[in-house]
């Protein structure tokens, strides 16, 4: 075993962060056989809890697949806890010494910010009570990661920077290997119901219409410009959830794969949209506004995508939301760095098309990447604009609290490197029921005929991941 760092430099590096902290060791190999999805299965004995991809240019995997095993650690923040300065206070209790040459993900927190939790920012608005808890991270003490370019298995584990600390991550690695090696890949048992249970939505129809009326009375008024209305639907549980997280990255390939298995919470979804990434002090945010839905054949597909190009009412809805990310990234970054990089590119997804603008700036010195992501939290593109006004206008219109929908899930990893989307095309699961969040932008110019209709066809792709998974899953749970 090709064990890195050696043991002499593993001494070292524990003597440099003291007897509570971490050396991440770690080995290397090439992989070619297996995929993520029988990684993961495998794994599952050894508490593989998340799964995070991406699908990259051509729907073809991005460069690494990220799973997480044995949680070191389990944070949820609710009752008045911000996960906000929480995640940040709990990170920072990790010393965690590093060696070169693994890959960008060294490990850290990985998990979700509820939509709620916009009131530790805007804290004199009052929020729908959830069921969801404001936040919750897991921090993993072991990793598979898996390198779709070089072919390679990366295993790192947070070895106890102790005398015997090396001893044991060799053991832990070992053990990873044998149960590739040897895992039989089973699913456990999830009981589901025979019948298909009733399914309904937050917000039926009507209602979501006359939702949009009374925004766009308020935009007469002067009140608001932009106001994003969302609707849940709700859906039994009739798959295994990670079958349903197995159908929506085959059905909806997108930038953000993510299967959190929190216990009595699990999320699964394919995100499009960047909240905010770090890379250093590099803040990237892509704001995406701007929808169709994709045509039956290649002409009604280019039919759409010149109407959504030359749509007024987008054009402006994008500039809008556009206008607000520069602002947010202003506040947090040195002066005169923010920029445009892309401008209305359009990107394809398999159910929607989407305007994509892309934006960068220099994190300003002396604040943190969490710092960051309050500022742009929650996302324009989730609430509308001016932001403030809008919140209160969805708080006032929208029926019940949204949930994990409109939120950020994501990583934030011990070397400061941050990566969070924005929670949509997702499916929330709790107490065996499916929830699928989906919204659109209203603007005075709405039909809202169409802006209903565009939440259907966003939340298309979740509901046909539902029912692929029910063929994936035999009636009792049992995944193949």
């Amino acid at each position: 075993m090709d064990l890195r760092p050696g043991e002499r430099e593993f001494q070292q590096r524990a003597r440099d962060v003291g007897p509570d902290g971490f050396v991440l060791v770690g080995i290397s190999r090439m992989e070619d056989g297996e995929t993520p999805i029988s990684l993961y299965r495998k794994l599952l004995p050894l508490g593989a809890h998340y799964l995070l991809e991406s699908a990259g240019e051509s729907d073809g995997p991005g460069r690494y697949s990220i799973i997480g095993l044995e949680p070191r650690e389990h944070l949820i923040f609710e009752k008045e806890s911000s996960p906000f300065e929480g995640l940040e206070a709990s990170l920072r209790r990790y010393r965690v010494s590093i060696p070169e040459g693994f890959p960008p993900f060294v490990g850290g927190a990985v998990g979700y910010i509820t939509f709620e939790a916009a009131r530790y920012i805007e804290g004199d608005l009052l929020f729908a009570p959830s069921p969801w808890p404001d936040g919750e991270f897991s921090i993993a003490g072991t990793y598979a990661i898996l390198d779709h370019f070089t072919h390679t298995l990366h295993l790192l584990t947070l070895a106890p920077a102790t005398a015997e600390g090396y001893a044991r991550g060799k053991a832990r690695l070992l053990e990873v290997q044998q149960a590739i090696r040897e895992g039989d890949g089973f699913l456990p048992e999830v009981p589901l119901p025979e019948e298909e249970p009733p399914s309904g939505s937050s917000f039926p129809r009507a209602a979501f219409l006359a939702a949009v009326r009374r925004a766009q009375e308020a935009m007469a008024r002067g009140e608001v410009l932009q106001v994003v209305l969302a609707q849940k639907l709700r859906r039994g549980l009739l798959g295994h959830p990670f079958d349903i997280y197995r159908a929506l990255r085959s059905l909806n390939p997108s930038p953000y794969l993510f299967y959190l298995d929190f216990g009595p919470r699990i999320l699964a979804g394919s995100s499009p949209e960047t909240l905010l990434k770090v890379e250093g002090r590099r803040l990237i945010h892509r704001p995406i506004a701007g929808t169709r839905p994709r045509g039956e054949t290649k002409a009604d597909d280019e039919a759409l995508l010149e109407e959504l190009l030359k749509d007024p009412k987008e054009a402006s809805e994008h500039a809008m939301l556009v206008d607000l990310g520069r602002d947010d990234l202003s506040r947090v970054c040195r002066p005169g760095t923010v920029r445009i990089v892309e401008e209305r590119a359009v990107e394809k997804y398999s159910r929607v098309m989407h305007l994509v603008t892309e934006l960068q700036g220099e994190l300003a010195e002396g604040l943190s990447p969490l710092q960051a992501l309050k500022s742009v939290f929650p996302a324009g593109t989730l609430t509308g604009a001016p932001r403030r006004k809008a919140l209160e206008a969805i708080l006032s219109l929208e029926p019940e609290a949204r949930g994990p929908y409109g939120g950020v899930v994501g990583y934030v990893g011990f070397n400061g490197q941050m990566d969070m989307a924005i929670a949509i095309r997702m499916v929330a699961l709790r107490e065996g029921r499916a929830e699928i969040g989906a919204g659109a932008g209203v603007v005075q110019g709405s039909v809202p005929e169409r802006e209903y209709q565009e939440t259907m066809d966003k939340a298309r792709a979740v509901e046909e991941a539902l029912q692929m998974a029910r063929i994936l899953s035999p009636v009792g749970g049992v995944g193949r």
